[in-house]
């Protein structure tokens, strides 16, 4: 009986000590796995920061340098499009009247810096429409600034006016781009007599696909965007025009729909004699 009590004991003591080797190699492992998955955080943060700074750095020859600093918040990293580059950049977030906005409110970005030019060389009527009287350089952009962070809303000559309500086509197009027929979208300002501009989009559709306006509309909605938003026209086309640069031509189907809408008027108007 004592042998057996004391092979018990001994297997007793055994199965502990490998339980206490389980949980400190578990420990160990988990540890571990923390530390990498720090190392990948920070790398995951690192790699976002370059790409931001880099993608910023190129966004334009003549204006603004923004970057985005390794020790951002993550919401920074993922969201803006970084803070200027020097200390010295000026940066305003004005209304179609040039008033300063308040950080959070849209509008367009105006900047003045040791870096940002000055002028067009022998071009006045291009420098009145590029520069404020007090020499601040008009992007071109649409922004909301929180301090000296900016967050890229899209272009001004993108911004579709309807009524006073400003529609951003990129916010548009990213939710069309969503519908199943949908192979390529541009959504463009079309003019209307009564709130100046409405939105119409433009739309290749995937082989076989088949697209309405209603059912657009209806697509849209069910995605919570404001009714204001929707596309008052669906244009079919075959492909877009594009620039040797491989973007859309958003002119030319500004210009295309404004000859249509005009065609049209004229057709519908009672002929005179």
């Amino acid at each position: 009986m004592v042998q057996y009590l004391n092979a018990l004991q001994s297997y007793q003591d055994e199965v502990t000590l490998i339980q206490d080797q389980y949980r400190s190699e578990m420990k160990l492992y988990e540890a571990q796995a923390e530390m990498y998955q720090a190392q990948m955080e920070d790398y995951q943060k690192a790699r976002l920061s370059y790409e931001s700074a880099r993608n910023s750095a190129i966004a334009t020859a003549e204006g603004l340098i923004n970057i985005v600093p390794f020790d951002a918040p993550e919401e920074i990293i993922m969201e803006s499009s970084g803070t200027p580059v020097c200390a010295e950049d000026e940066i305003r977030v004005v209304d179609l009247d040039g008033n300063e906005l308040p950080d959070g409110e849209a509008g367009e970005l105006l900047t003045r810096g040791p870096y940002t030019i000055r002028g067009y060389y022998d071009a006045p009527q291009t420098n009145a429409a590029a520069f404020t009287p007090d020499g601040f350089y008009r992007m071109g952009d649409v922004v909301r600034k929180d301090g000296r962070y900016l967050f890229t809303e899209g272009r001004r000559k993108d911004l579709i006016n309807r009524g006073g309500e400003k529609i951003s086509s990129d916010e548009i197009e990213n939710l069309i781009l969503k519908h199943p027929a949908v192979d390529g979208c541009c959504v463009v300002a079309m003019p209307d007599p009564v709130f100046g501009e409405k939105a119409c989009a433009f739309v290749v559709l995937q082989p076989g696909g088949a697209l309405t306006l209603p059912e657009l509309c209806a697509f849209l909605l069910a995605q919570r965007i404001a009714k204001f938003k929707l596309p008052e026209r669906l244009e079919i086309v075959e492909r877009f025009p594009i620039s040797p640069a491989g973007k859309i031509l958003r002119r030319e189907l500004r210009e295309r729909i404004a000859a249509t809408l005009a065609h049209e008027g004229a057709a519908d108007r009672p002929r005179q004699g």
